[in-house]
């Protein structure tokens, strides 16, 4: 929390990591989660299928009892043997995707 001054706009987050595939566990992403200032919070879960899911976080439950500052990130291409066809989905607030629309080329649906 130290590293995240008034003038962060985003802190992203990859879990699990990569190379290293550590993971961070649901109770330290959720205190995380409560603790960090209300901007954006990008969760990166691209190889989430690999993770220890009994303690692996449900950041989708987080965002829809209320934490509007979550984007989360998946992708179908790690786990589905589609690395040379990168796919893709997020999920978040209305303004946040807005954003993203408004500055890079995304698929709306």
């Amino acid at each position: 929390m130290k590293n995240i001054a008034k003038k962060t706009k985003m802190v992203a987050v990859c879990n699990p990591n990569t190379p290293t595939g550590h993971s961070i566990d649901k109770d330290e992403i959720h205190r995380f989660i409560k603790e960090v200032p209300p901007d954006v919070i990008i969760m990166d879960e691209a190889y989430m299928e690999f993770a220890d899911l009994d303690r692996f976080p449900d950041t989708i439950s987080k965002f829809k009892s209320g934490c509007e500052n979550l984007f989360i990130m998946r992708t179908l291409s790690k786990a589905y043997g589609l690395a040379g066809f990168r796919v893709g989905y997020g999920i978040g607030d209305e303004r946040i995707i807005e954003i993203l629309i408004d500055r890079f080329f995304i698929i709306h649906v």
